[in-house]
């Protein structure tokens, strides 16, 4: 039998929505924080903590009916407070996009057994733990770090891998781990998930994220498209984009996301971060390798009067661009179609090739043809500008800031078959589509370009 725990709030608690400041919430924190801390100390009781000896449960008598509120009331608080700094855009995305990956990483642990393969006391690698669970490093190491974000296991100053009260219970508490498995493993995919043109589940996106532990099993890595949770979870042999393209409203509505994406970035800081004036003073081409209906060379276009521009993209999204570029800049954006996985790039004399959030979508050996269909029309004096994520080194970022990374590099995986990369991995890749190229890293305000060159 297991038994589940229901905490019932003590009247007059929200947890659902509040009208509360931010700092009548920071103050609400404080002092009910301190109450709980109070009756902590003065009962000799081990207080809540992240470390392995830790609690495993929060066990406040009924009887103790203000710590019992002040305690509800700090996690109604702190739920609140963390989602209005975030703000409503980036609340919804994460529910759409951490929640999934939570569910994801938990999976992986329980499926493994990682919290199984080496001792409390312990602090072991993450080649160790490659071997142990026998799954491939990159993609273990990723789900781990991931499972770190929610405070399963530890990674120390070492890089070693070290046990948490986290992990601890999945290590020890049988129950617990079984429950984990029945509602990873057992209720989600028992939802219907067969995916039509129009969804038919809620869930969809979610038993695709599952599928993708079974990818990684399947094909002992990702190393292509269809290699990947969409493509096991939507029973096709095609990866994302190939699907798509079988279904045009579909394709549509992808296209125009990433394209309205980007419209509504801020796109100063790439249009002063880098040396954009020099090519405007040689009257310069930039080609903007699937840019959609161009959103970023109509903001660059604007920024330097004297640069022509040229976006690629399939067909049906370049078809719809002219409607978008303003009447004066008619002359200098031109729309082509074009493919880079299967065309030499057929512009030859551009002073900027430019990619914004492309590669990151794919494989590495797909990155690696993108790239060699460029180098036969690179110049000696041409640029490859990558824009995307590069991946800092784990654990030096806020803890928030790194789930968020954590979380879209496992999105990468299950809608992709990709993963994101740090400047090493970029670096690697660039090398290997021709080891004559070199590679520099160029902040544009939060985002960075890589910035790519013959040696």
């Amino acid at each position: 039998m297991i038994f589940i725990t229901f905490y019932y709030l003590p009247e007059g608690i929200i947890m659902s929505c509040t009208t509360k400041s931010i700092t009548e919430l920071a103050f609400s924190i404080s002092t009910n924080t301190k109450i709980v801390n109070d009756y902590y100390v003065a009962n000799n009781l081990p207080l809540p903590s992240f470390d392995i000896n830790s609690p495993r449960t929060i066990a406040i008598p009924a009887s103790e009916k203000e710590v019992s509120a002040a305690h509800a009331q700090i996690i109604a608080d702190s739920f609140s407070l963390h989602n209005v700094l975030k703000g409503p855009n980036e609340m919804l995305m994460g529910l759409a996009a951490n929640n999934v990956n939570d569910t994801m990483s938990l999976q992986a642990m329980r499926r493994f057994k990682v919290a199984e393969k080496f001792g409390l006391d312990e602090k072991v690698s993450f080649e160790f733990l490659s071997q142990a669970c026998d799954v491939n490093i990159v993609d273990l190491s990723r789900l781990i770090r991931h499972a770190m974000t929610n405070h399963i296991f530890r990674e120390d100053e070492n890089g070693l891998v070290a046990h948490t009260a986290a992990s601890r219970v999945l290590r020890e508490n049988v129950l617990l781990t079984n429950l984990v498995g029945i509602l990873t493993e057992e209720l989600f995919p028992g939802a219907p998930h067969h995916r039509t043109p129009a969804r038919t589940s809620p869930l969809a996106d979610l038993i695709v994220s599952m599928q993708t532990l079974d990818a990684l099993v399947k094909f002992d890595g990702f190393h292509a498209p269809e290699h990947s949770g969409f493509s096991l979870g939507h029973h096709t042999d095609k990866g994302l984009y190939e699907e798509l393209r079988a279904y045009p409203d579909r394709a549509q509505r992808f296209a125009g996301a990433m394209s309205g994406f980007a419209a509504v970035q801020d796109l100063t800081p790439l249009s002063k971060g880098w040396d954009w004036a020099s090519v405007d003073s040689r009257h310069g081409t930039v080609v903007d390798i699937g840019g959609g209906w161009g959103p970023v060379c109509i903001r660059l276009a604007k920024d330097y009067p004297n640069i022509n521009f040229v976006v690629q993209d399939f067909e049906d999204v370049v078809a719809e661009g002219p409607d978008h570029v303003p009447a004066e800049l008619e002359r200098r954006i031109k729309f082509q179609s074009y493919n880079f996985l299967e065309q030499v790039q057929p512009i030859t004399d551009a002073t900027v090739y430019y990619m914004r959030a492309i590669l990151h979508n794919w494989p590495d050996p797909y990155c690696v043809k993108i790239l060699k269909h460029i180098i036969p029309s690179l110049d000696k004096d041409a640029h490859i500008l990558v824009q995307d994520w590069v991946l800092g080194d784990p654990w030096t970022l806020p803890a928030y800031t790194e789930k968020y990374f954590r979380s879209w590099d496992l999105n990468m995986t299950t809608f992709f078959g990709s993963r994101e990369r740090t400047f090493a991995d970029w670096e690697k890749l660039i090398k290997t589509a021709d080891d004559k190229l070199s590679v520099r890293l160029v902040e544009v305000g939060a985002d960075r370009l890589l910035d790519i060159t013959w040696a």
